[in-house]
């Protein structure tokens, strides 16, 4: 390898470095924004307690469909975000 070429390879990985911190930066940046609120899951029974009601009574709002929609149905039964209960809950009782 001649040196002409040994330094155009060195500019090249200079270039390729500079690349890779201005990514590392960004990534840095997006850590310190403002984080996402972290997501509380309830079952039916905390989902009930949550919205102030007996567990039949949401288990039957579920069941009718007047109850907000889980996240996701396990095989342990279904799941919601706990804020989003709450907020419904507020909702209903106004």
């Amino acid at each position: 390898m001649t040196k002409r070429q040994l330094a155009q390879r060195l500019r090249k990985t200079r270039q390729e470095l500079d690349e890779c911190a201005e990514w590392i930066e960004r990534l840095a940046v997006e850590l310190d924004a403002d984080p996402k609120p972290e997501m509380t899951l309830v079952g039916i029974t905390e989902a009930a307690q949550l919205a102030g009601l007996q567990y039949r009574t949401f288990q039957q709002r579920y069941t009718r469909g007047t109850a907000p929609t889980p996240l996701a149905v396990l095989a342990c039964g279904p799941v919601w975000d706990a804020a989003h209960i709450e907020a419904w809950a507020k909702k209903v009782a106004a």
